[in-house]
């Protein structure tokens, strides 16, 4: 699989912008090791900026399963000794440091069931024992090597992670033996980003060396991998993907293995999660993407090839024409073959509501699941294939009892969906197979089918949350609807005493909320695992979150360049909660008394900004924005800045303000402004929310807005110019020519003046016709042009109507 060329090397013409850019929190860049083996104590060093004062470790593991316990911290590094229980969920997880002024990001981190092990240091080989899951660094144009004995025939698992780090590293293996001989080597596996799993058979005993490096041979101090070995299940997807509460059987269609017993908890929430998964006679799990349902689970039949041949010589043109000369005279098998439960189709029964799953094994393959609904009965379907580490690009529909399409998903954000309403009782089916019509062992995919719309998308803007006591935190939450009517309602689990979330409800017509989480004065200090459930007529949800990992990359014209997939598919214990850690008192408040603030374009705003203070604290109050077009004052290629007085003991209230320079769009962004201040040894934030609406310095319009003449007619229009303040220079407007229309090509609207009249008349010989009058305007805006093009007036040019005939009548 091909790369995109490794950012650093393009350091000249990139800016890269950690997560902390812009409040000075604490910034984890690695961490050492990478991996800890479960029921032990590991020291693990942090190492970053502004890491002094680091007090505990926020995980995303369940309550309990990891204890930290601080050693030593300075600004650039912090130690810490992790203790897990032994039964921690095995795969990756997220960390947070938490120093007395806050929250750092997160960084990925996993946790291992096999023995861990330092690994290669220098260019060395190192034995190891099996099995293990031994460490390292990637080395630039090097690579590390490790010697295993195995037996002749012994099949042994390996596993590289090191892309799902989330550090853009990109692993290669290598397997040799004795004499350096290659045997095996393994890249990439569909799901796993640029990592691998993996089993290898061995024919002959002996010793052999296992190689491990980036396969562009590029290496950074950041870049770690994790490199298992032993018996541990290789595959990367489940049948099926969905469990209900209890026991449960897992099959990994890559494997021709027993199936696998996994339970999951009573009362677990809805939604995705990482199961770890392990055989009777493995030495280690592996952690597959699964999600909780309710409903009944149907898996998709294996394809009878031997039916498929015997349907196919039926319905052959020799068959049909030796029917058709037959007494018969028709084929009877052609209509049969159409049929979904014994056609052609071999359709798998399925009840709605449920869930259904499959592997698409050979190329061109298609699966189809047949369900009975009643008239008028309407269902909601839902395909997903990608997050289940699955390479199907997944196209679905649905058929009618004779095989013709009656209906198509449409794919958004890695997912495919339809609605369905059944005009006719009876037999459907549901399609599914890849665009490319590839197909393959791991080719799985997962539909849910619901007999009502599914809950709602609830994203919150914020991640990791630093609380004083006694003030709160902005939570933006933004809402995509899918068909779910009345409000919804929001509670908060896991939350400590004196926590609570405002408002509580989200009105049906929302589509965007801002939330306070507020912590009272007696709210117990330290760090929190909170979640928010959103309660909808279509059932319960998580509102979720996207933690940034590593850092954003943005080009020399501060465009921000997509995230990697190491980046945006994030173990699901990441992305359906939230880090809060609750700090002492704010000796200041902070408030915008402006909502919403209007930016002409070319020109500059007012952002005033409000604070209070506690009578000990003399520190000036500094602010930065970060959010929508708003870059650094001093780069060149900046569109949009802010500039942020300081606020003191003397001055409480200042007004900031942002600037337009060129090239920047027009459009509606929330901006986030981030207020800190040195209080007592230790630097406190808080931030609030603005919308900043970015706009032309003038609009045109016409009155009226449409008119209609006939050949020769005339009439007035009144051309306006609306301007924003401070704007108030001319504006020129020049109209496109109209096809039968006489009009002046251009006017002005002088200064101080809000519009001019023109006549428009239609031509004697004009022809029937009804258009828009374009137009392009332009005005100096700070000595910028600014220039507008759109259409105004509609004018309709009538037809001529015959005058009617008078009978006279006739004399008696």
């Amino acid at each position: 699989m091909k790369r995109s060329p490794n950012y650093r090397f393009f350091a000249g013409f990139l800016i890269l912008l950690s997560p902390a850019f812009a409040a000075a929190q604490a910034f984890v860049e690695n961490i050492t090791p990478p991996v800890i083996q479960r029921g032990q104590k590991t020291l693990v060093t942090f190492v970053g900026n502004d890491l002094a004062g680091a007090l505990d470790v926020w995980n995303s593991l369940p309550a309990g399963a990891l204890k930290a316990k601080a050693i030593e911290s300075e600004a650039g590094r912090a130690v810490f000794e992790l203790e897990t229980t032994a039964d921690a969920p095995v795969g990756l997880c997220g960390l947070r440091i938490a120093t007395k002024d806050g929250l750092g990001n997160a960084h990925l981190f996993l946790i291992d069931d096999l023995p861990v092990k330092p690994g290669v240091k220098k260019d060395e080989t190192l034995k190891i024992a099996l099995p293990a899951c031994v460490w390292g660094t990637f080395r630039e144009a090097a690579a590390d090597r490790y010697q295993i004995d195995v037996k002749a025939g012994q099949s042994v698992s390996f596993e590289a992670v090191g892309s799902r780090f989330g550090k853009d590293a990109d692993p290669l293996i290598t397997i040799r033996d004795s004499k350096g001989k290659w045997i095996a080597e393994r890249d990439n596996d569909q799901g796993l980003y640029y990592d691998c799993r993996f089993e290898h058979q061995f024919k002959e005993a002996g010793t052999y060396t296992v190689e491990i490096r980036d396969s562009r041979f590029q290496g950074s101090p950041y870049f770690h991998y994790a490199l298992r070995i032993g018996r541990f299940p290789v595959g990367r997807v489940a049948i099926p993907s969905a469990v209900r509460t209890g026991g449960n059987h897992l099959l990994l269609p890559e494997n021709a293995a027993v199936p696998l017993a996994y339970t999951l908890a009573a009362n677990t929430l809805p939604g995705p999660f990482l199961a770890a998964l392990k055989g009777p006679s493995d030495e280690g799990s592996t952690w597959l993407p699964l999600a909780t349902t309710e409903d009944g689970i149907t898996i998709a039949r294996d394809f009878d090839e031997n039916l498929q041949n015997a349907q196919m010589l039926s319905v052959s043109p020799a068959t049909t024409l030796y029917f058709n000369l037959s007494p018969l005279r028709a084929n009877p098998f052609l209509p049969l073959n159409a049929m979904l439960h014994v056609g052609r189709a071999q359709a798998t029964p399925a009840a709605v509501p449920g869930v259904l799953c499959g592997v698409l094994r050979k190329p061109g393959q298609r699966q189809v699941f047949m369900v009975e609904l009643a008239k008028g009965q309407s269902i909601w379907v839902r395909g997903e294939a990608q997050a289940l580490n699955s390479p199907v690009d997944l196209e679905i529909g649905m058929i009618d009892k004779s095989g013709r399409e009656i209906r198509r998903g449409t794919e958004k954000g890695g997912e495919s969906t339809f609605e369905f309403t059944a005009n006719l009782p009876g037999f459907y089916g549901l399609t599914v197979r890849d665009v490319l019509r590839d197909g393959g062992d791991a080719f799985a995919y997962r539909l849910t089918v619901s007999d009502k719309p599914f809950p709602p998308t609830l994203v919150a803007e914020v991640e990791g949350l630093t609380v004083p006591r006694g003030s709160f935190q902005p939570v933006p939450i933004t809402i995509t609807r899918t068909g779910t009517t009345g409000p919804i309602k929001l509670k908060l689990l896991g939350a400590p005493p004196g926590v609570k979330l405002t408002p509580d409800e989200i009105d049906e017509k929302e589509l965007t909320v801002i939330c306070k989480l507020e912590a009272d004065a007696n709210t117990p200090l330290g760090i929190n695992t909170i979640q928010i459930v959103a309660e909808t007529s279509s059932g319960p949800t998580l509102v979720r979150t996207q933690p940034l990992i590593d850092k954003l990359v943005h080009n020399v014209d501060l465009i921000q360049i997509a995230l990697r997939d190491d980046q945006k598919r994030l173990p699901p214990s990441l992305n359906d909660r939230f880090a809060v850690q609750i700090t002492p008192a704010s000796p200041f408040t902070l408030e915008l008394p402006e909502a919403e603030v209007t930016l002409v374009r070319y020109l500059n705003a007012d952002v005033p900004i409000v604070t209070t203070r506690v009578a000990d604290f003399k520190d000036p109050i500094t602010f930065k924005a970060k959010g929508g077009q708003l870059a650094p004052k001093t780069e060149g290629r900046t569109r949009v800045y802010a500039d942020l007085p300081d606020a003191t003991a003397k001055d409480l209230r200042v007004t900031g303000s942002v600037h337009s320079k060129i090239l920047s769009n027009l459009g509606k962004s929330r901006i986030e402004l981030i207020a800190t201040g040195s209080y007592q040894d230790r630097r406190v934030t808080l931030r609030r929310t603005f919308d900043l609406t970015i706009t032309s310095a003038y609009k045109v319009t016409t009155e009226p807005m449409k008119l209609a003449l006939l050949p020769g007619e005339a009439s007035m229009v009144r051309v306006q110019v609306e301007r924003l303040k401070p704007f108030d220079d001319e504006v020129m407007v020049r109209f496109n020519p109209f096809p039968g229309l006489t009009h002046p090509s251009m006017v002005v609207v002088p200064k101080g003046q809000n519009g001019v009249t023109i006549e428009v008349k239609a031509d004697a010989d004009a022809m029937p016709r009804k258009q828009a009058l374009q137009f392009n305007s332009s005005g100096t805006v700070n000595s910028f042009e600014e220039e507008l093009r759109g259409s105004l007036v509609e004018i309709e040019i009538r037809k001529v109507e015959p005058p009617k005939k008078v009978e006279v009548p006739k004399k008696k």
